[in-house]
């Protein structure tokens, strides 16, 4: 019985963690489009909260001259910095971004993968329509 009950504590305390990774996540990701939004930045904005992988690959692209052609955090190319943003917070520490259609722009959605250790969490990666940031420049940019 007193094994049961220390499995028991043991996984609710995970699970308590893992809660409060994935919060820590969506609130990460909701102070990078309110700094995107006052600063009217995305790209380097995610250099700014990239954990040292997603760094590495930014170096890449900027030093590119052929690479990832959009605004990633915005899915454009000429950014409506102040168009509505819904998050969805998922497992893993991922949170799902929607950007709401506003006129000449699409509705688009991207997923933020993060990496969170201690009290901070950093992006990992970014999918969107077209897949994995870190894999499109480690294909594309030349």
């Amino acid at each position: 019985m007193k094994l049961k009950i220390f499995v028991f504590a043991g996984l609710l305390a995970q699970s308590v963690m893992v809660n409060a990774n994935d919060q820590l996540a969506l609130q990460t990701v909701k102070k990078i489009y309110e700094m995107g939004k006052s600063l009217e930045k995305g790209n380097e904005i995610i250099a700014l909260y990239a954990d040292q992988k997603l760094s590495r690959a930014i170096e890449v692209w900027n030093a590119a001259e052929y690479c990832v052609g959009y605004d990633v955090m915005w899915q454009s190319n000429d950014p409506p910095y102040h168009r509505k943003v819904t998050y969805t917070p998922l497992v893993n520490n991922q949170v799902k971004v929607n950007l709401v259609k506003v006129p000449y722009y699409d509705a688009a959605s991207l997923t933020y993968k993060m990496s969170c250790a201690g009290n901070t969490c950093k992006i990992a990666d970014i999918v969107d329509q077209f897949g994995s940031l870190k894999n499109n420049i480690a294909q594309e940019c030349r």
